[in-house]
């Protein structure tokens, strides 16, 4: 039997925003763990959920049409740091858009999708430096990935926010 090695560090994750989002996240915690040996569920990491539907809208939160939900992502991050997270995860990219406002409020660090996404890229894709980003329109508004991989060197093409095919995107949602 495999030697299991200890746990290093515990994710506290915001879900509920985007509901499908951190299943979607979860589902592919545990396939990585099952593919790198893990049998039973004693071997799989800790983590720490929140299903935050309360969150207000992301998008109609940039656009000012609900409020600012910062806050409310700060206080999620704040309850998953006391219940022992040692790092957080948002499963949602528009709220990614927040990640200046809310960062500084919290004492572990949210982990930056764009820039990890970014990262990864980069550094396993060395030719390429046109990325197709396809996403809600409050984050291809918010510019989020185009900030983080215009940071290293790469370019976004996403459709137009008043096309046909962004229209589609959104009501994927």
């Amino acid at each position: 039997m495999k030697q299991w090695t200890r746990q290093k560090a515990i994710p506290g994750i915001i879900g509920g925003v985007g509901p499908l989002a951190h299943i979607e996240f979860e589902r592919r915690l545990i396939a990585f763990n099952k593919a790198r040996g893990v049998v039973g569920d004693r071997h799989h990491p800790v983590w720490i959920l929140i299903n935050a539907t309360d969150i207000p809208d992301r998008t109609q939160s940039l656009l000012g049409e609900v409020p600012d939900c910062s806050p409310w992502i700060v206080k999620y991050g704040k309850i998953l740091q006391m219940a022992g997270a040692n790092f957080l995860v948002v499963t949602c990219n528009t709220a990614h858009a927040f990640y200046e406002r809310v960062q500084p409020q919290l004492d572990i660090p949210w982990v930056h999708l764009m820039n990890t996404t970014g990262a990864f890229i980069k550094s396993h894709y060395l030719k390429s430096h046109k990325i197709g980003v396809l996403a809600t329109t409050g984050t291809l508004q918010a510019k989020i990935y185009d900030n983080s991989l215009s940071a290293l060197g790469l370019t976004v093409i996403s459709p137009q926010l008043d096309s046909q095919l962004q229209r589609v995107i959104n009501s994927l949602t």
